[in-house]
């Protein structure tokens, strides 16, 4: 990795520890089967960053790609006419766990994390979803391992921790 890049990763790191977000989410789809409609879930690496200035949202994009940038006014912002709206980036899956991958060496608060997440992505690359589809056992052993971590990741990012 060229000097340049470290530093860029370094900055970007330092941006999700203050501002940013690295956690585990579940994605909830419907699948038509036979028998009528069954509902997935799928665990998902996401990692996201917001703040009221561009600058460092572009970065991210432009370093690590996906997302779209939103420009908005919500949670408590929107109760209060004097604070500004903020912009958000996003992304998830394989983008968002090779982002955390290079980001992992310069990470400080968020390190954790981080780790976990890439954990989740390990797993899930180790045991494809249509061999968990076939084996109920196994499936149910991923299962409880992807509960458990993204009860960790969420447990880290608790306010106040």
């Amino acid at each position: 990795m060229s000097n340049k890049k470290e530093l860029i990763y370094s900055y970007l790191a330092g941006f999700i520890d203050a501002d940013g977000s690295i956690t585990i989410t579940i994605e909830r789809s419907k699948r038509k089967t036979k028998t009528g409609e069954k509902l997935q879930e799928q665990y998902c690496v996401k990692l996201s960053a917001h703040n009221c200035k561009i600058e460092p949202i572009q970065m991210l994009s432009e370093e690590f790609g996906g997302g779209k940038i939103r420009f908005k006014k919500t949670g408590k912002a929107k109760n209060h006419d004097n604070w500004r709206p903020c912009y958000e980036w996003m992304i998830t899956k394989n983008k968002a766990a090779l982002a955390i991958k290079l980001l992992l060496p310069f990470l400080l608060i968020k390190k954790k994390q981080a780790e976990l997440c890439l954990q989740l992505d390990k797993i899930k690359k180790t045991h494809s979803a249509s061999k968990r589809r076939w084996n109920p056992e196994l499936n149910e052993k991923i299962n409880n391992q992807f509960v458990l971590l993204k009860s960790e990741v969420n447990l880290l990012n608790k306010r106040g921790q």
